[in-house]
């Protein structure tokens, strides 16, 4: 499977490159247009001229329901029979991501975002065992809070007719928390931050045509350290690559197919009960999952919201492979609003 979803990842790459030539078709690159940035749920993907700045707010909604060992799903007794008494059934997770960027050049353009995370995950106990009897068989446990902040600095490599290329160069600051409890410490997936300093390298391509647009981004991620509690999360690289087709000149459609591979957590936090449910347990962490997603893209023109971005992104799963025993994704829903000044 996880062959297969490569190999179509290439085949789309490859139809792509042989389509849209590099140096494009001669067209100036299109600012105004719907598709002029990438799908909603992707970051960082344009930069901006000279003295101009962008607000943006987006809303991701990501539901987890049930359990996975690697590619195969498991069943709560399943997990039970592993020796952990709880486990997981559901985790819905809402994200408020608030973004600045303001370019003081051609060059670069600089961002921040800062988030807002509320998690609620529902959880079955063993029947008889210690965590049924104090909690019953089926309960629930809460997080919130503000997340990490990420700054970064995106540098034009280069400009060529309807094609652009920029740097990707961030970092990531542990403003979120690894200390949230709810009777109890809550497990990791429920802690708002990571703790430690990251660094966020990347690369992201975009092209157009007259009515078509498309582009390609890689993301990296790593801890620089570990944090307060002795541990840090894993390493990532992420890479994507989409396509979008102009309606008219307010409307777009989009489709995206991604590929997130994490390594798992290095050290473990002492307050956490590892045996007590998967979700505890360090080891229980990183993969690899490829998605796909539909969404559209709107700029308005006239009224009192004219030049204003609304946008919208669903994504769900093609294939998971998770290391260990987790909670396996369902499904994404991404929406924001943008406007530039």
């Amino acid at each position: 499977m996880k062959s297969f979803k490569l190999k179509s990842i290439l085949t789309i790459s490859i139809i792509l490159s042989q389509s849209f030539p590099i140096m494009g078709h001669g067209n100036k690159w299109e600012a105004n247009r719907p598709d002029a940035h990438a799908p909603i749920s992707v970051m960082q993907d344009h930069t901006h001229n000279q003295q101009e700045w962008m607000l943006s707010y987006r809303l991701m909604n990501m539901d987890m329901r049930g359990m996975r060992q690697g590619s195969h799903k498991l069943s709560n007794a399943d997990v039970f029979a592993k020796g952990f008494m709880v486990s997981p059934v559901e985790m819905s997770m809402n994200m408020h991501m608030f973004g600045f960027m303001y370019a003081p050049n051609n060059q670069f353009t600089l961002m921040a975002m800062g988030h807002y995370t509320e998690i609620e995950m529902e959880l079955s106990a063993m029947p008889g065992s210690m965590a049924q009897m104090n909690n019953g068989s089926y309960f629930k446990r809460e997080s919130k809070g503000w997340g990490d902040t990420t700054l970064a600095a995106l540098i034009n490599l280069g400009e060529f007719a309807n094609h652009k290329i920029h740097a990707n160069a961030g970092i990531s600051l542990p403003t979120g928390s690894i200390d949230k409890t709810d009777n109890g410490h809550l497990p990791y997936p429920m802690q708002t931050g990571s703790g430690s300093y990251e660094l966020k390298p990347g690369l992201t391509y975009s092209g157009q045509a007259s009515k078509i647009s498309w582009g390609a981004q890689i993301m990296t991620k790593f801890a620089i350290d570990k944090n307060d509690a002795a541990y840090s999360k894993g390493n990532s690289t992420e890479g994507k690559i989409w396509g979008a087709f102009k309606l008219s000149n307010w409307i777009s459609l989009s489709s995206q197919i991604s590929y997130l591979n994490q390594s798992s957590m290095d050290g473990n936090d002492v307050r956490i009960q590892s045996k007590m449910s998967p979700t505890m347990d360090p080891a229980n962490s990183g993969g690899q999952t490829y998605f796909w997603s539909l969404g559209a893209n709107f700029l308005i023109f006239k009224g009192p919201l004219e030049g204003h971005r609304f946008a919208i992104d669903y994504s769900a799963p093609l294939d998971q492979d998770l290391n260990g025993i987790q909670m396996q994704t369902a499904d994404t829903v991404t929406i924001g609003w943008q406007k530039s000044f």
